[in-house]
């Protein structure tokens, strides 16, 4: 194996959650209910490749509009985004769950993109300009 190839492997993770029911009969078991915590155990790791976003978006979105971009990857979500070639694919919108500053993003968006909503927890981008609204959601090859 070589490096690159083993620095693209990276462990999964597998983990089991109590169900809602179990943590119910626990709870109505304990001197205190209603204290429970989620449990989770670690089941396993599996070696898997790291495939980037940009390799996911073309070979899916060949030729083809991307309409909605979502991306909420527990707490790797900045990252994913800024590696994203926006200039190659563009999305209509582009909904985050926020762990950066709204500029911060807007710097990654490079200019294109505006936000258009804000909760507590995710921002939600759109093209800058309505007129730039037909050219968005294209990626480079249907532009063309």
């Amino acid at each position: 194996m070589t490096v690159d190839q083993q620095r693209c492997l990276r462990p999964l993770i597998l983990c089991s959650i109590r169900s809602r029911a179990s943590k119910q009969r626990a709870s109505s078991s304990s001197p205190n209910p209603g204290t429970h915590r989620k449990r989770q155990k670690i089941e396993g790791l599996i070696e898997t490749r790291l495939v980037s976003a940009n390799e996911i978006l073309e070979e899916h979105f060949e030729g083809a509009p991307l309409h909605l971009l979502s991306i909420d990857a527990e707490g790797a979500n900045f990252d994913i985004f800024r590696s994203i070639d926006f200039g190659r694919f563009s999305p209509m919108v582009i909904c985050i769950e926020a762990q950066a500053s709204i500029e911060d993003h807007l710097r990654a968006l490079g200019g294109a993109y505006r936000l258009i909503f804000q909760s507590p927890d995710n921002f939600m981008f759109g093209p800058r300009d309505l007129d730039d609204a037909e050219n968005v959601g294209q990626n480079d090859r249907t532009a063309a």
